[in-house]
Parts: C-alpha cells; sequence; structure tokens
C-alpha cells in the first residue's frame, strides 16, 4: 500500500507526463505578453517585471 505522499508524487508524474512534449511560445488567445519586459528585468528585479506583466494582462481585478 502506497503511502500518501506516494500517491500524491504518482499523480503529478501522471499529470506531468500527459502534458505535451512541446508547448507553443504565444498562443493567440492568451491575454499574457509573450515574455517579461527584459529591460525592466535587469533594472528592478524579476518581481517587478512579473509584477508589470501580470497588471498588463489582467488589470487590477475584479472591482
Amino acid at each position: 500500500m502506497a503511502t500518501y505522499f506516494e500517491a500524491e508524487c504518482q499523480e503529478l508524474a501522471a499529470l506531468f507526463n500527459a502534458l505535451p512534449s512541446t508547448l507553443p511560445e504565444h498562443l493567440p488567445s492568451s491575454r499574457l505578453p509573450p515574455q517579461l519586459d527584459i529591460v525592466l528585468l535587469q533594472e528592478e528585479g524579476v518581481w517587478v517585471a512579473f509584477n508589470r506583466a501580470m497588471h498588463a494582462a489582467f488589470g487590477d481585478g475584479p472591482a
């Protein structure tokens, strides 16, 4: 009998193995920007660049 942790790992492995071998770089229907702003990333860091990209894609969230 597998432990809970082993069962979770097996489930995660099954999900991972179900992914396609290649993923498109940018889906036409995606609201996410195709990449982070490299200049902002270098000047301000990863979290600022990530937050800017998420804000551009999703705005301020539900009103």
